[in-house]
């Protein structure tokens, strides 16, 4: 190994010869791990390897992984330390052996499924490096190889979780062979022949199948989204005035989508006087949110004005919804609005339409007062400030009239909803067309 005399090769047993002159600054050529029985690492000079310096930790960990798959142990990280601008200062991994199974688990008498394998050992293995302020390496601090435990064979050593690794070029295998019908057995049982072995393949069926399920839950978003975008891009091409528009996030996947038809422009020319608001329901598999813009025609009837799936319920989404509503629409705004009270909601509302006057559905506050208020006397003492006209020069004399009648002193959300009585108070909107706003919020729903 120091190169002071020859070295035998092991009969029947593969060798993993590890080069890391190529990722770190030593004067060491190769390192050659031959001890796949666990005979031990007799072989390895480990003066030799205590004295490598590497230029990144994620050298070391490869130098390190590589060792432990040599010598028939697998490893996990532990302590990680690093500086205030994120440098890393300390690393340490271990054998995957390490430690053991707490006590209570271990003396547990209620226990009613049969307890798993113990894998903690306590082995004290480990492998620590430290950066070295002067000459900005990495150098290996701590380097303990003794075992605990027998070390794994050479077909036993690629079942550590450390050493299964799927990578891009075996899943496109699979994926095509998927895509030709192949089931995904057949496919593993044919990856272990063309690689020539188990111990060669470098992952389990499991890690195969999570594989396979991770990337179609990522793929099924954005080829539904695609999907999406292509039919409503044709009926831009089909139906005169169709408007669609949507965005994308920093990983280049659907964020936002917006769309209206002729008709619903040519209901919002006629009947804008009020706009309904609302992203409460999440009704689609993505649970994002759907916003349905509507109003009421002269009938007191449904118009739907245009929909939009979000990709949050936060400021920054309702505005551009109503930024593209409004862009949609000639940027002709509503004289109303009607929302469920949702503050990101309102700033945006603010925000885009300044000088509209908007109000808090008496759906949701009429459903918050159950909830509230349990006496159902009390609650409808409550809802009748909700849609009666009281004279706006009245309703305080009514309101602590009904507060002291009905004990509510100490409700603390009845307070707060007294200082927020200008959003949702029927006083306070005479003047302003608004609809029986549960008639609207039911048909909306």
């Amino acid at each position: 190994m120091d190169g002071s005399g020859s070295q035998s090769e092991p009969d029947n047993k593969e060798g993993l010869f590890f080069t890391p002159n190529n990722m770190c600054s030593t004067e060491v050529n190769y390192v050659q791990f031959s001890s796949w029985e666990g005979s031990g690492n007799q072989d390895v000079d480990i003066n030799r390897i205590k004295n490598m310096k590497f230029d990144y930790v994620d050298d070391a960990r490869s130098f390190y992984l590589g060792y432990a798959r040599g010598n028939g142990f697998g490893i996990r990280a532990t302590n990680l330390d690093h500086d205030r601008e994120g440098r890393v200062l300390r690393r340490k991994w271990v054998c995957d052996r390490q430690g053991s199974r707490r006590e209570k688990y271990l003396t547990n008498k209620n226990r009613k499924r049969k307890p798993r394998l113990q894998t903690r050992q306590n082995c004290k293995a480990c492998f620590s490096i430290g950066l070295d302020s002067d000459t900005l390496k990495y150098s290996i601090r701590v380097f303990m190889d003794d075992h605990s435990h027998k070390l794994a064979t050479f077909r036993e050593v690629s079942s550590h979780q450390s050493h299964r690794n799927l990578d891009e070029g075996d899943y496109a295998q699979i994926d095509a062979m998927g895509k030709n019908f192949i089931r995904g057995c057949q496919t593993f049982e044919y990856m272990v022949d063309q690689k020539g072995g188990y111990s060669k393949i470098g992952f389990t069926q499991k890690d195969m199948y999570n594989k396979i399920a991770k990337m179609r839950r990522s793929k099924a978003f954005e080829s539904d989204s695609q999907a999406a975008i292509s039919y409503l891009e044709s009926k831009a091409f089909t139906k005169p005035n169709f408007y669609c528009r949507f965005n994308t996030d920093d990983d280049d996947r659907l964020a936002n989508l917006f769309w209206r038809d002729y008709h619903s422009l040519f209901e919002y020319k006629c009947f804008r006087d009020v706009l309904v608001f609302d992203t409460t329901y999440k009704t689609n598999a993505y649970g994002k949110p759907l916003v349905l813009f509507v109003g009421a025609n002269n009938h007191i009837a449904t118009c739907v004005f245009g929909a939009a799936l979000l990709l949050d319920e936060t400021f920054t989404s309702y505005k551009w919804a109503l930024t593209k509503l409004m862009d949609s629409m000639g940027s002709k705004h509503p004289f109303s609005i009607m929302m469920d009270g949702d503050k990101a909601m309102r700033q945006a509302i603010d925000e885009v339409f300044p000088n509209c006057q908007h109000r808090v559905c008496g759906w949701h506050v009429a459903r918050n007062t159950c909830a509230h208020i349990n006496d159902p006397k009390k609650s409808s003492a409550f809802r009748s400030f909700i849609f009666d006209h009281i004279d706006e020069d009245k309703f305080d004399e009514c309101w602590n009239e009904m507060i002291k009648q009905q004990g509510l002193e100490d409700n603390v959300w009845v307070n707060m909803m007294y200082e927020k009585r200008h959003r949702w108070a029927e006083t306070y909107f005479k003047g302003h067309f608004l609809p029986e706003c549960i008639a609207l919020k039911n048909q909306s729903q």
